[in-house]
């Protein structure tokens, strides 16, 4: 869920009172979820939970800084 909180104001620009606007974003959470589950399939061998070819060769392309935060660090999704 997301809120964004909007002021109204008077002519004069004195705040009278808000908005509110409640978004449900567990789409977006969900696909998120989905997204770091397929770069850990992408990148980690499933059996050994070690990295792949994949993960050294965008390792020894770009450094830890293109990879995924919880694959960079060795934590590993669930």
């Amino acid at each position: 869920m997301t809120v964004r909180v909007t002021p109204l104001r008077d002519s004069s620009g004195a705040i009278i009172g808000a908005v509110e606007l409640f978004n449900d974003n567990s789409a977006n959470v969900a696909a998120l979820q989905r997204l770091e589950e397929l770069e850990k399939l992408a990148l980690i061998d499933p059996l050994t939970e070690v990295g792949n070819r994949r993960y050294s060769e965008t390792f020894s392309r770009t450094g830890w800084r293109t990879l995924p935060v919880r694959l960079a660090v060795g934590c590993h999704l669930h």
